[in-house]
């Protein structure tokens, strides 16, 4: 079972229910709306790369099964892209 511990705009992050305290024993795959992103063997564990405002499903493959996490991502009040601004 995993718990999700932190949502913002563009990332998750997710805990692990398992006895490994940093690392699994096997690595495991993480899908984001029918789209594998990454895969991963850490008990908490960050997942970037998401849209704001939108409703995710992450679904997280181990070799015990499979787990599936929905949530919304909040609103972004604004966005700077700092290589447009010469930065």
């Amino acid at each position: 079972m995993a718990s999700l511990l932190y949502v913002s705009p563009r990332k998750a992050v997710f805990e692990l229910d398992t006895h490994e305290k940093y690392e699994t024993d096997q690595p495991y795959e993480i899908w984001v709306n029918g789209r594998r992103k990454l895969q991963a063997n850490k008990v908490v564990q960050t997942v970037d790369g998401l849209d704001p405002d939108t409703d995710v499903e992450m679904t997280l493959r181990r070799a015990n099964g499979t787990e599936t996490l929905r949530f919304h991502t909040p609103p972004e009040s604004v966005t700077l892209d700092v290589k447009r601004m010469n930065a």
